[in-house]
């Protein structure tokens, strides 16, 4: 079996109107030969035809491995796949976000010249249409991120899509499962590459970020109603990825009693966890006396809820660019739901 320096992985799900450029920036990566593994996740439109259009087509040097769930396994996908891979790196993919082309050839020089567990770069930010708005990061340098800076919370200097890492992050620590991982890695790897040979971030960009009304953040957080609630069900889910570090960390204390280091940053996520418990506490009793109700929906219903009936449609090819035509179309927005309510 051949033995790869790179493993390039990339997740696709109801992608259609996006992952025909994203699998080509992927299959036009200009490192050595590459095992490349994409894997559907179960879409019910035409995003697996079209890797398989794709697919077809490739003639390059990478070894290209196309499969598709038959279920549908939301981030067992990620982990499934990620598990497979056999590179002594692997650099992560999204079926609606775009690579450069140098993009995995450079993250393996700066693993060489840094020995990071994981890397994460800068990268642009762009539109449904592939506009660029800006990058994700202005003017913050390369170096190193500490466990410590994980613990305190997201920034876009660990952001999920634009990481790599290497094959420690799994060898050192307990496997991932659904119930404990849902949508984590933007803090859950850099958590672990910091407790083993460091996570860094490149501020270089070497791909773009697409923004659209589906991004995987946007089901995270329900914004379709209050900030309370955005704040509610953002609080909740960062005291699960929090639950998931301590595991992790206790686990990892075990396997290496000489790291009597690492006290310092179990203290600070103690410490975070409690916090976050009674933050997130607090906004449930706000929520709960307010008069509202926690009621769980499907994916869908909250797609038809949030105006997205149609689930597969197609991007548009103009969307508002400034603040004040966004707050426009929400203004619009909230007046039509208070219209449809009151009628």
């Amino acid at each position: 079996m051949q033995d790869f320096d790179l493993s390039l992985v990339m997740i696709t799900y109801e992608q259609e109107g996006f992952v025909r450029d994203a699998v080509r920036s992927l299959l036009a990566q200009d490192c050595a030969p590459a095992e490349i593994l994409i894997s559907d996740d179960c879409s019910p439109d035409r995003t697996f035809e079209i890797l398989q259009e794709e697919c077809a087509a490739y003639t390059g040097p990478h070894r290209v491995s196309l499969s598709r769930n038959e279920t549908n396994r939301g981030s067992g996908n990620l982990m499934l796949t990620a598990a497979r891979a056999k590179g002594r790196h692997t650099v992560m993919f999204h079926g609606d976000d775009l690579s450069e082309p140098h993009r995995a050839r450079r993250l393996l020089e700066v693993f060489r010249e840094t020995g990071a567990e994981l890397i994460s770069s800068n990268g642009y930010i762009i539109d449904e249409t592939g506009q660029r708005q800006g990058l994700l990061q202005e003017g913050e340098p390369s170096g190193w991120v500490k466990p410590e800076q994980v613990i305190s919370g997201f920034t876009r200097r660990h952001l999920g899509a634009t990481q790599a890492w290497t094959r420690g992050l799994f060898a050192e620590f307990p496997a991932w499962t659904p119930e404990q991982f849902w949508g984590s890695s933007d803090l859950h790897l850099p958590f672990r590459a910091g407790l083993l040979g460091g996570a860094y971030y490149l501020a270089e960009p070497l791909m773009s970020w697409r923004q659209h009304s589906r991004n995987l953040s946007k089901e995270v957080q329900d914004r379709t109603r209050t900030p309370d609630i955005a704040n509610e069900t953002s609080a909740a889910h960062a005291i699960a990825i929090r639950l998931r570090m301590q595991e992790d960390l206790q686990a990892f204390r075990d396997r290496h009693p000489e790291r009597t280091d690492l006290e310092p940053a179990a203290q600070r996520l103690r410490d975070d966890l409690d916090r976050r418990l009674r933050n997130w506490a607090q906004l449930r009793s706000r929520l709960h006396n307010g008069g509202y109700r926690k009621v769980w929906v499907t994916r869908a219903e909250l797609l038809a809820r949030e105006g997205h009936s149609q689930l597969h449609q197609k991007p548009k090819k103009s969307a508002p660019r400034t603040f004040s035509g966004r707050l426009r179309n929400r203004l619009a927005r909230d007046l039509r739901r208070l219209a449809d309510a009151l009628s």
